[in-house]
């Protein structure tokens, strides 16, 4: 089931925090930085599998823990990737869908992982502190307009190479980590025994899609070395490890299947239907044409077509959480139940698997089936506490069961992860004042009010 959401914490793209002082106002930053921090954010449990699949065997070979890095999908046609953080790899859309098997897209994951490896999140941390002590150039730009005035075109000209003293050294040293992390990613390749060639094969493909009338930018400008440098130096490389063989049909075909379910989803209806027209594969077929049936609002049509569907093919367990999702779509509640609880039977414990079978429950209404929506969101929270919108559904489900305080308390945490820290904290103190001081959530209440003070 794909859901979308705006993604609005505190996180920036690395070319963001580098280089935002060197070049616009204090008030133009605010502006910018907040509309950085919203991102639409996909939530899929198929599609976040299959990333957490190919993240796994490139820590694993460089001994890191299974799990220990997460994917987040980035609803953006952007060809890119970017860590924030040393637990997560957002990866966009458009990086998924322009890779041609998923090789070439474990190499775009390696290099993202290089940086988190190497500490480079550290380094931007302590360039974004430099670059706030260098925030004197915000003074500069401010008053530009009074100094040209005065001193003519040298005092633009002054100004003008200051920016790009500090904005080439930050750049230098930008181009020296990404550089750094593309090597760790074509060993980590090697080590995970997929072909290096593949790093080299996404570049090439980035190359054509990013600069196919190979312009060239000043270097000082750049915070990328130029992809065709990037190019020469990986194929050096690659010559000096050894090869594997490319993946599999069967891989191959997998990896489309994946590119086949977010188009379906995101792209618009008229581009399915061109390959409802065109496909050869009639499960592809099937499935694109289920999804655009749903998007139109045939629900019906759509759920005899997935249910033919699911009949010739019972493994796909994934099959069964769609059906879930088009039968509630259509207040279908019974039906949705029937096939969730199908699908939690073949995928256990998975979170997004958990939380539209306790959409489910709270739609069914009654205080038992409140109580298994509670427990269920319950345990969804305990694999993962970052997600308002489960934090939302349980405060419904608690409010439903006639727990009003620990309701409050859940919607404190919703707020207090959407960065509304004053809704937070009211919140919080109301739900504290009829808790039992000292006991666990008492103590978790006071937690929400101390950091949102």
């Amino acid at each position: 089931m794909i859901l979308t959401s705006i993604f609005t914490r505190n996180i920036f793209k690395r070319t963001i925090i580098r280089n935002i002082f060197l070049y616009m106002t204090f008030a133009s930053f605010l502006l910018f930085s907040s509309q950085a921090q919203a991102l639409r954010i996909i939530r899929d449990a198929e599609v976040e599998n299959y990333m957490q699949t190919l993240i796994n065997r490139l820590i694993v070979a460089r001994g890191r823990k299974a799990n220990s890095i997460k994917p987040i999908l980035v609803d953006s046609p952007a060809f890119n990737a970017f860590v924030a953080d040393p637990s997560h790899i957002y990866i966009f859309v458009g990086a998924i869908l322009n890779a041609k098997n998923s090789y070439q897209l474990s190499s775009i994951l390696a290099h993202e992982f290089g940086h988190i490896s190497l500490g480079h999140l550290y380094m931007w941390k302590q360039e974004h502190n430099n670059n706030l002590i260098k925030a004197i150039l915000t003074g500069l730009l401010a008053s530009a307009g009074m100094m040209i005035a005065k001193s003519g075109e040298g005092a633009l000209v002054a100004i003008q190479a200051i920016m790009e003293m500090y904005q080439a050294d930050n750049n230098a040293s930008s181009r020296g980590q990404e550089i750094s992390a593309d090597m760790f990613g074509v060993q980590t390749l090697e080590m995970a025994k997929i072909p290096p060639q593949s790093i080299v094969d996404i570049f090439t493909i980035l190359k054509a899609k990013t600069n196919p009338l190979n312009i060239k930018t000043p270097l000082w400008i750049m915070d990328h070395p130029p992809t065709s440098e990037r190019i020469r130096q990986l194929k050096l490389r690659v010559k000096q490890l050894k090869t594997y063989k490319y993946e599999s049909k069967q891989s191959v075909y997998n990896y489309r299947l994946i590119q086949y379910k977010l188009r379906s989803f995101l792209a618009k209806t008229e581009s399915l239907k061109e390959i409802i027209k065109t496909t050869h594969d009639p499960y592809v077929r099937d499935y694109v044409n289920i999804v655009y049936l749903y998007r139109i609002g045939k629900t019906k049509q759509s759920l005899r077509l997935l249910q033919n569907l699911i009949k010739h093919n019972k493994n796909k367990p994934y099959l069964y959480d769609l059906a879930g999702q088009i039968s509630f779509e259509g207040n279908m509640f019974h039906s949705a139940l029937s096939a969730q609880l199908v699908a939690i039977k073949k995928i256990p414990n998975d979170p997004m698997i958990l939380y539209p079978l306790a959409q489910t429950y709270m739609k069914l209404k009654g205080k038992s089936n409140y109580k298994k929506a509670m427990m269920i969101l319950e345990k969804v929270l305990a694999q993962d506490k970052s997600m308002p919108f489960i934090w939302k559904a349980y405060a419904v489900a608690l409010s439903n069961y006639g727990k009003p305080a620990q309701s409050q308390l859940a919607l404190a945490h919703e707020f207090w992860l959407l960065n509304k820290r004053a809704d937070a904290l009211t919140l919080a103190k109301k739900a504290q004042k009829s808790m039992s001081r000292g006991s666990k959530k008492w103590l978790e209440a006071q937690d929400i009010i101390d950091i949102s003070l």
